[in-house]
């Protein structure tokens, strides 16, 4: 069907009656059809043409994802503040680590099945509608959940002079 390398997302828009066609990873690259494969042919089309604008004006052309030989590890900075909540709403949603907690984040945004800005609750707690689907499939699927040991450590007792 099509001839790119480069991912292409097809929506149907109800307000527009066509099929929208959608290159994530070359910006402004976006078209229609009538149909499906009209608008993977329009979208071929439009990344043609936006890969010979970028030539002629001597810019680097973007590789796409599919040809990058990507490791599935990233390093992630952040500041000291923000890891010690990251830390505590991964203890707060029971998941064994910070990595299985940024891997479910990041998955709910880019599958982008959520709702923006809404926060639902549990148990008292705000829960993004990315932390609620995490907390439902955590829920299906218990050996993503920490196992708590039934030892703690005491409690040290503060000596008042």
């Amino acid at each position: 069907m099509t001839q790119s390398k480069y991912k292409i997302e097809i929506n149907w828009s109800d307000e527009d009656g066509v099929y929208v066609a959608r290159v994530p990873e070359l910006s402004g690259v976006i078209t229609h059809g009538k149909d499906i494969v009209e608008a993977v042919k329009m979208a071929d089309e439009a990344i043609e043409l936006h890969l010979e604008s970028l030539a002629a004006y001597n810019e680097e052309i973007p590789e796409p994802a599919s040809l990058q030989n990507l490791s599935g590890k990233f390093q992630l900075r952040m500041n000291k503040e923000l890891h010690v909540n990251a830390t505590i709403r991964q203890h707060e949603l029971g998941l064994k680590s910070l990595n299985e907690y940024f891997n479910c984040l990041i998955e709910e945004d880019i599958q982008g099945d959520r709702p923006q800005g809404k926060v639902l609750q549990w148990h008292g707690k705000k829960l993004t509608p990315a932390e609620a689907k995490l907390k439902r499939r955590i829920t299906k699927n218990p050996q993503m959940i920490k196992k708590s040991s039934s030892r703690q450590a005491p409690l040290k007792k503060k000596n008042k002079k």
